[in-house]
């Protein structure tokens, strides 16, 4: 898969903050972090790398 067919976002729950992937078309989900420490609030996709902000450390992490 390509970068650009899929679609990536954080999702934020009491506790528990995780960065997902999926394709356009709702299929083949995949958690890619999962920190209960965590508290991710944005990500951008740039040159294949995705950085991800996270508040709580108030650090960018990125993964290729």
């Amino acid at each position: 898969m390509f970068a650009d067919n899929l679609m990536y976002w954080v999702a934020t729950a009491t506790g528990n903050s995780s960065v997902k992937m999926a394709s356009l078309d709702g299929t083949n989900k995949v958690i890619l972090l999962n920190e209960s420490k965590a508290a991710y609030t944005g990500i951008t996709l740039y040159n294949n790398r995705l950085y991800i902000s996270d508040s709580s450390r108030r650090s960018v992490v990125y993964t290729n």
